[in-house]
This record gives structure tokens, sequence and C-alpha cells, in this order.
């Protein structure tokens, strides 16, 4: 079973500095994708693994 992110000790609080992280350290694999995803749907991901 995976754990969600509650179980993993993350809080909605810290979203804003995991978004900004993957937007700036992870371009090349978000430009690999056939749909790129911009901070809200990041956000909206992040929320449903709460």
């Amino acid at each position: 079973m995976v754990p969600t992110l509650t179980q993993l000790g993350v809080k909605e609080e810290y979203f804003d500095w995991l978004i900004n992280n993957v937007l700036t350290t992870m371009k090349v694999v978000l430009s690999n994708n056939p749909r790129v995803p911009d901070g809200e749907k990041i956000r909206e991901i992040y929320q449903g693994c709460l």
C-alpha cells in the first residue's frame, strides 16, 4: 500500500514550496509530458494525495 502525503508528514502549508521546487528543478521532466502541468494542476494532484 502506498502511503498518503499526510502519512508522510506533508501538510498543505508546504504546497507552495513543493510546487515552486517542481516548477524550477523539474522543467525538463515536465516539458517531456504530453500535458505540461502548471502550479494549480500540481496543487490539485498534491491535494488528492493528502
